[in-house]
């Protein structure tokens, strides 16, 4: 445990280390994403000891000071290893529009109708009066945080299989890193809830009475989505406040579908669990406005094209230091 919470704190330090230079060069060598930087990390500070949920953190932190103090110093690595990330993250999030302009919304919302027939978010319809507004921003926002903060917490406290913790932990960082700054970065684009916006054509005017018929016109998430448009036209597309504006690929759904891949190795059961809370999550991500079709199905396979990619270096890795046989090796890491 104190290996996999060593080893996870060390890529999380090693990314925040590239991430500074990266958007101090591309903010034009200055420090203007500094105050961004401070705030983002004491949201993730907050989240942890002061937030809604951090009764849960402190209730784990106690259990393990009672119970497993040996625990203490892997929990201490992995969280603040999350603090640091989180932040640093944010801080090349923001900097999308700034390297590549929003261009991709047009060709996502072709590529939507192109599988769909339809706008994605009409085919949701059918949910509306059945869902409750507020039990849709408990899940989408705050459960959906808590979760992607649990996992690296999981997997190093609760999983006792070396080479799984490493393998599942670098498909949690590197699905932050590829999906939400690479990817995002090359195919830059805001959603269906900005695509006037960004584009200039009412493809989606039908979108807000939808959500208003839907009962999320006043809600945290058209709250949160009017913030961030707002703090992006007020910094002129700098983006250097607030959590910033991307849409493909979906880490919302991105985050669902790791869970859903690591229940599915420990549990077929567990599994079906996963698979029913991946699929909930890429519905809301449309059912809000929030995102196209085409970004959780694309955050989906790309999920599964890592785990399996990661999969074969840690078996190659394993098999060289071992000397396994294949079978075996596959037993390890399942």
């Amino acid at each position: 445990m104190y290996a996999a919470a060593k080893y996870y704190f060390r890529m999380c330090l090693f990314f925040v280390l590239l991430a500074m230079p990266y958007v101090y060069f591309v903010r034009g060598f200055t420090l203007s994403f500094l105050p961004g930087f401070l705030f983002s990390l004491s949201v993730m500070v907050h989240s942890f000891f002061d937030g809604p949920f951090a009764s849960i953190f402190v209730g784990i932190f106690a259990l393990i000071i009672l119970f497993r103090r040996t625990l203490i110093l892997p929990m201490v690595y992995v969280v603040i290893g999350t603090i640091l990330f989180s932040p640093a993250f944010v801080m090349i999030k923001t900097t999308i529009p700034t390297v590549v302009p929003f261009w991709a919304d047009p060709v996502l919302a072709q590529v939507d109708l192109w599988l769909l027939g339809r706008h994605a978010y009409e085919l949701t319809q059918f949910a509306e009066g059945l869902l409750d507004p507020e039990k849709i921003v408990r899940f989408y926002m705050q459960l959906w945080g808590l979760f992607a903060m649990l996992f690296p917490i999981l997997v190093v406290l609760g999983d006792m299989n070396p080479m799984r913790q490493r393998l599942f932990l670098t498909l949690y960082v590197g699905t932050w890193i590829v999906l939400g700054c690479v990817l995002a970065t090359l195919f830059s684009s805001a959603g269906p809830i900005y695509f006037e916006n960004v584009t200039g054509e009412d493809l989606f005017s039908g979108l807000f009475q939808a959500l208003d018929t839907r009962g999320l016109s006043d809600t945290p998430i058209s709250q949160t989505q009017a913030g961030l448009w707002h703090l992006y036209e007020r910094d002129g597309g700098q983006q250097l406040h607030g959590a910033g504006i991307s849409a493909f690929p979906s880490l919302h759904v991105a985050m669902a579908a790791i869970w859903c891949v690591y229940l599915m190795v420990r549990s077929w059961l567990l599994g079906i669990v996963g698979l029913a809370y991946m699929v909930l999550v890429l519905f809301l991500s449309v059912y809000t406005g929030w995102h196209y079709f085409v970004d959780g199905l694309a955050s989906i396979c790309l999920v599964v094209m890592l785990y399996a990619a990661f999969r074969r270096y840690f078996r190659d890795k394993l098999g060289v230091s071992q000397r396994n046989m294949p079978s075996e090796i596959d037993q390890t890491l399942a």
